[in-house]
């Protein structure tokens, strides 16, 4: 009941009143091995293979946060009639919302970062957590997701929640940037390891799944397929490099995809608003409502 409560909660907060004293009570779980691994048992969703489940978690319901709407045809919360509005209103409001994504990326990285290290255990259920979130929103990163839009709306996690979370992993990967011993430390092969059960998963250091399958830039034939090279096991560095990576290509890929499409939308908008402005009427106040 004390979780549920505390996940009802960050999920009533604005993302603008977000801070760190919003997730502060899970502090007390994260002191001990065995409440954190109460904690992120409890995060772990009962549908795992549907990526939005993951969102309506308690660890989701923070990574969620975002300027963002839930779905391609929830409103907007921020900028309502952008063209409408003087430049120094869109300031403000983005100072509020650069404030409050802060706020969210800290919570989630300093929560992760105290889950992977509080006890061995723990951290391999974080990193259950990270990987399975990963394979079920696999499909963020088709062709075809950007073309069936909002009819994925309950199977796929947003693209705010994904955001948030490509942020995250990447300041985990923070050392292995600023130390090139670390770097190095990073196992190319990861990506041909195969593993089949949770345990395998747990000994081989390899929570995440479907990269064997994964194009690679240089062809491989049957043959060469068959004898990639692994090894027995892999460290931390090389998990969190690997996952981070796979967070980008499944979060701010496909949100740059869309971005360039509504950069292309808005410059037809203006063409047709000027062409519209010319001739007079209404048809110039309904574009620029488009706008």
């Amino acid at each position: 009941p004390i979780l549920e409560n505390m996940k009802t909660h960050v999920q009533g907060t604005s993302m603008i009143l977000f801070c760190a004293n919003t997730v502060l009570p899970l502090q007390y779980f994260l002191s001990s091995p065995i409440l954190a691994r109460v904690l992120i048992l409890h995060s772990y969703p009962k549908t795992p293979n549907n990526g939005k489940a993951f969102e309506d978690t308690l660890l989701g319901s923070i990574l969620q946060k975002s300027c963002l709407p839930p779905t391609e045809t929830d409103t907007w919360d921020y900028f309502n009639q952008p063209s409408g509005q003087p430049a120094s209103s869109h300031g403000a409001t983005e100072a509020r919302i650069w404030s409050g994504l802060e706020s969210v990326h800290s919570a989630g990285h300093s929560l992760l970062k105290q889950l992977l290290k509080v006890s061995e255990d723990t951290k391999h259920f974080t990193l259950l957590w990270l990987g399975d979130c990963l394979a079920a929103n696999v499909g963020r990163g088709k062709m075809w997701t950007s073309q069936m839009g909002s009819l994925l709306n309950a199977t796929l996690a947003s693209d705010g929640f994904m955001l948030n979370l490509g942020s995250t992993l990447l300041r985990l990967c923070v050392p292995m940037t600023e130390d090139l011993a670390k770097m190095n430390k990073v196992d190319p092969t990861y990506s041909a390891k195969v593993t089949v059960v949770s345990e395998d998963r747990r000994l081989a250091g390899v929570h995440m799944q479907g990269l064997p399958g994964e194009t690679c830039l240089v062809g491989l034939g049957e043959a060469e397929k068959e004898r990639r090279e692994t090894a027995a096991s892999y460290n931390f560095p090389t998990e969190i490099f690997f996952m981070a990576h796979k967070t980008l290509d499944l979060g701010f890929r496909p949100v740059q995809e869309k971005f360039i499409k509504l950069n292309q939308e808005l410059s037809r908008l203006q063409s047709a608003y000027r062409d519209a402005a010319q001739v007079g009427g209404v048809a110039a106040d309904q574009v620029q409502a488009r706008m």
